[in-house]
């Protein structure tokens, strides 16, 4: 029975529904940004909140950040380093001269407060670099509170300099992701029983997820911003 458990956990597989466009590289660009800020002598002390089991590009992330980031996130994972709230960062003022948050501000009840964090562990002339959802569907894990426009993610982190702000997943990403959901909905009746609408979830995201790969073509445009599914915000504690 585990056996035939374990070959229906790996069947039940589907691709995806957003494609990120601009990560890998704006972390590449984050890390070369840490390296030039640091003092001659100084190595990088890296945090990343929320880092869960995502780990850092290598084709883009040099090994001497990715062997300096502590990874932190509210349970034990694969990859944790820490163990804690964001809200309440167990870590000293001024410990960071780097730090990563890929979509977690919007699973925190006060994102302000987690920004505050953040900006409280950092030293004076650190690089941040987050991620955060706009137009993105329901997702709990386990909570999901909020999204943010453009200017909302700028206002958001009003006490750091900003680098860049921009599109990170477009809006394809943000239609593929809705279209999804809907027509799972759709085929289950938009029942609440949970094996229906896994079924239901499994065959609406292989009909979906190719239009995903149209921001390619469209996540680098002016207009995408206003539809788009994630921004990135690049930003330095001022000195």
């Amino acid at each position: 029975m585990n056996i035939l458990r374990s070959i229906a956990r790996r069947l039940y597989w589907f691709p995806g529904a957003t494609l990120n466009t601009a990560s890998d590289e704006n972390l590449g660009r984050f890390s070369q940004l840490l390296l030039e800020a640091l003092p001659e002598g100084q190595l990088p002390a890296v945090l990343n909140v929320g880092g869960g089991n995502r780990p850092l590009p290598p084709a883009h992330v040099p090994q001497s950040v990715s062997a300096a980031t502590h990874s932190l996130d509210i349970r034990h994972t694969a990859m944790s380093t820490m163990v804690g709230d964001a809200l309440h960062l167990p870590v000293a003022d001024g410990s960071y001269n780097g730090l990563i948050s890929l979509a977690m501000l919007e699973h925190v009840p006060d994102s302000e407060r987690a920004v505050a964090e953040m900006h409280r562990v950092l030293r004076p002339g650190a690089i941040v670099y987050c991620e955060v959802p706009f137009m993105q569907v329901f997702h709990a894990a386990p909570h999901d509170y909020r999204r943010f426009t453009a200017a909302g993610v700028a206002k958001l982190f009003e006490d750091f300099e900003p680098i860049e702000i921009g599109v990170c997943a477009g809006p394809s990403s943000a239609f593929s992701w809705v279209a999804r959901r809907y027509l799972a909905g759709l085929l289950c009746g938009f029942s609440a029983n949970r094996r229906a609408r896994q079924a239901a979830e499994f065959f609406a995201a292989w009909l979906t997820f190719p239009i995903k790969y149209l921001d390619l073509l469209v996540a680098h445009r002016p207009m995408a911003s206003e539809m788009a599914s994630a921004f990135y915000y690049l930003g330095q504690k001022p000195d």
